[in-house]
């Protein structure tokens, strides 16, 4: 039954029901825009820090221009959220400072009802950056992992490197550390010693019986 043509009582049962789903739709939306934001952040941040750590421990991969890549292209993901953050609370801000500038010129009969209403839909309809960011921010993050995948035998040697560096720190630090000794060179010293302690208590012994 078309609206005109419905009784006083259904008009006013059916506007309450549009605007109570227009309220549980437009909290699902904020609800689910806010669990985006947040994914976008964790995995944006959580591949920072991980490339930050694999830089940090392998010097080798320092040279290389896609593990650099990579942690550029995670790096301006998480900035885009801060824009995006920004840009969020700013369009929240300017809806609520038009709103209640056009109530009040309804108030002072300076506009009509219907115009105030269109102008805030027509506002509210506008392009809207925060989603582009958020895109973007996402492609970041896309972007730097297929990087990684394509290297991903490069980025596993990493380990291996870890290794020779850690190596040849210790054998420095070896060098390095004045009167160290190995394993090898310890071992032949208490041979040593053993072998002059026996030969002392031989010669007591000789020396006891010949008197």
């Amino acid at each position: 039954m078309k609206y005109s043509d419905d009784s006083e009582e259904h008009r006013k049962a059916n506007i309450g029901y549009a605007n109570e789903r227009w309220r549980q739709l437009y909290g699902l939306q904020n609800d689910w825009g806010t669990e985006g934001i947040k994914y976008l952040f964790l995995v944006n941040s959580g591949a920072a820090v991980a490339m930050l750590a694999f830089l940090g421990s392998v010097v080798e991969a320092r040279k290389w221009w896609w593990t650099i890549s990579m942690l550029v292209f995670f790096a301006v993901g998480i900035v885009l959220i801060g824009f995006l953050h920004a840009l969020r609370h700013y369009h929240v801000l300017r809806m609520f400072k038009n709103w209640r500038e056009s109530v009040n010129e309804y108030y002072t009969d300076q506009k009509g009802w219907n115009t105030i209403v269109n102008a805030d839909v027509e506002r509210a309809t506008k392009f809207d950056w925060t989603l582009v960011l958020a895109y973007v921010s996402f492609a970041c993050f896309i972007t730097g992992i297929t990087i990684g995948m394509f290297n991903f035998l490069t980025l596993t040697s990493g380990e291996h490197y870890g290794r020779k560096e850690t190596d040849a720190t210790t054998s420095t630090t070896k060098a390095s550390t004045p009167g160290a000794t190995s394993p090898i060179e310890q071992g032949g010293q208490i041979k040593d010693r053993e072998r002059n302690a026996e030969q002392s208590t031989t010669s007591t012994t000789s020396q006891k019986e010949i008197k």
